[in-house]
């Protein structure tokens, strides 16, 4: 399964939720790779930092593709192309019950297109606010593969607006998380909870999904 975390709007946490959503697969006990695909290996350098810090080894192997579709010359259907190639190499060299999670740059939508081809479900983190609407709504759009919205509060209240903002981006997703995920300065310093619930959470919703679409195209088979 290849699972791609994704917000073209840049501060959406989307590296920290792939390196604790890949560390979360892991400890449920799967063969898990974690695919940077950022232009600046921010998960690959999130990883090195937490573990020179805790003194441990993340249970998950991290592969860095270094994708900069801002770089002068970048060819975006190559580029597309080279990074799904790459990505789906890591997948087959895992077996059949290997688990790949994808971190993805913001502001580049042409990218999150080429991995569509790839994705088996998508991460779309949220949180709540009018300047994240729009381009959330588009990172929906940007796959045909099912997305899954996880609420991410920035802020200690929720109210009647963001929640209506929320509902707006939920309408045009596969799913709404049960988990919500809540603004941590312990995150922010590279450090591990105690407690990873959310993250544990979120892993049972997508292994639940993916266990329901499976029986539902073997039910269509046998029609």
């Amino acid at each position: 399964m290849i699972i791609i975390v994704a917000n073209i709007k840049g501060g959406m946490s989307r590296t920290t939720i792939s390196v604790m959503l890949s560390r979360a697969f892991s400890q449920a006990g799967n063969q898990v790779a974690l695919a940077d695909a950022t232009w600046f290996g921010d998960s690959a350098r999130r990883v090195r930092l937490m573990e020179k810090a805790h003194g441990l080894r993340m249970p998950f192997e991290v592969r860095e593709f270094p994708n900069n579709p801002f770089e002068e010359g970048y060819n975006p259907e190559e580029g597309g192309a080279e990074l799904c190639k790459s990505i789906q190499t890591v997948r087959k060299s895992m077996g059949s019950d290997g688990i790949v999670v994808v971190d993805t740059n913001s502001h580049h939508e042409g990218t999150l297109r080429s991995l569509d081809a790839i994705a088996d479900r998508v991460v779309v983190p949220y949180d709540f606010s009018p300047t994240a609407l729009e381009s959330t709504l588009r990172t929906v759009a940007a796959f045909t593969a099912p997305t899954t919205v996880l609420p991410h509060r920035h802020f200690p209240s929720i109210d009647a607006s963001d929640e209506e903002r929320l509902r707006k981006v939920v309408e045009k997703a596969s799913y709404l998380s049960n988990s919500t995920l809540s603004y941590s300065e312990i995150y922010a310093n590279c450090d591990i909870p105690d407690s990873t619930f959310e993250y544990d959470q979120l892993v049972s919703e997508l292994l639940k999904q993916t266990s329901s679409s499976i029986e539902e195209d073997l039910e269509k088979a046998y029609l």
